[in-house]
């Protein structure tokens, strides 16, 4: 969304406001009477209206225009991170736009197969088959609570604050570093393919390759895809920021919605398979990891251009968003 000040007004400084909100970096200096000033407001991306105001100091007078947002207005604070399975790992959007790598070595059975961001996208950890974990940027490596569980792994969440983190094994198990609090898993009835972790940290929802949903901690299953006839395998799930609701990716690129979680689309259904979704962190938008693309929506849509979608290596095996 741009705002346009109006021209005519005597010079001085032009200030903007959203909705009566200060806008940040949003000041211009008018050296003519008919200057026109521009505020790019990247920050306002639900679709919705908006009174955008400008002041005038030289004159003193406010002048208001209602606009409207639209999709394709990315938050500047939401990031995409694409972990492909040489270990690099390419970001999108973010204060910190520029692609970053990490080597990960081992053998074939411990490649790359997860990404976890900080809670301020300044960092993030690679995880390997074997439990191994690489931290680059502000994220840190720690050390476990407890016994650690036997591999292999298939997922990596922050902790609510970044100074820890949490691991998932194919068999149900979950092991916690730093602060983040211990959670007891079970015998699953099918592999485990991904979690969520719930917004204060201290439940976690466990997603089975069949559709299962388990719950530990604070985490409640309000639903689970078998009952919606959904036909898998399913590949990701993420949670709400409100706790009370989920979405569940297949590998068709079917989205599911579960509770308060808000559905915005399916990925399309050439581009499968699917294997990955991230949320952004205001659950406003997600993104949808396929063969060769990256697809976006809601707020997500804006970091990959006005078509919403970004190709990608085919050898791209998962995302983190924030």
């Amino acid at each position: 969304m741009r705002a346009h000040s109006l021209a005519g007004h005597v010079g001085g400084w032009v200030t903007f406001t959203v909705n009566g909100v200060d806008v940040p970096g949003c000041t211009h200096i008018a050296l003519r009477r008919t200057d026109t000033a521009i505020c790019h407001l990247s920050g306002y991306a639900r679709p919705g209206t908006y009174v955008v105001s400008a002041y005038y100091s030289g004159s003193g007078k406010y002048v208001a225009r209602v606009m409207r947002a639209d999709e394709h207005v990315a938050p500047p604070w939401h990031k995409v991170w694409i972990l492909s399975s040489t270990g690099s790992v390419q970001a999108r959007g973010g204060t910190s736009a520029a692609p970053s790598t990490t080597e990960v070595t081992g053998a074939r059975a411990s490649s790359p197969v997860a990404v976890a961001a900080t809670p301020n996208d300044a960092g993030y950890w690679v995880l390997e088959g074997s439990g191994r974990v690489e931290a680059v940027g502000n994220a840190r490596r720690e050390g476990p609570r407890g016994r650690p569980s036997k591999g292999p792994f298939v997922a990596i969440a922050s902790s609510v604050d970044g100074r820890g983190y949490f691991l998932l094994s194919r068999r149900g198990a979950i092991d916690s570093f730093g602060d983040a609090p211990v959670l007891h898993g079970a015998k699953l009835r099918s592999a485990a393919v991904g979690f969520a972790i719930t917004p204060d940290g201290r439940g976690a929802l466990i997603l089975c390759r069949d559709g299962a949903i388990v719950a530990f901690g604070d985490a409640k299953v309000l639903g689970e895809p078998a009952a919606r006839h959904a036909r898998g395998p399913f590949v990701g799930i993420v949670e709400d920021p409100s706790g009370r609701g989920y979405l569940v990716l297949t590998a068709r690129g079917v989205v599911l919605s579960f509770g308060n979680a808000h559905r915005l689309g399916n990925g399309p259904a050439g581009a499968a398979p699917y294997r990955a979704i991230a949320s952004t962190g205001d659950g406003h938008g997600y993104f949808l990891l396929a063969r060769d693309d990256l697809f976006g929506f809601g707020d997500a849509r804006g970091l990959l251009g006005r078509s919403g979608a970004f190709h990608v290596a085919g050898s791209d095996v998962a995302i983190a968003g924030t």
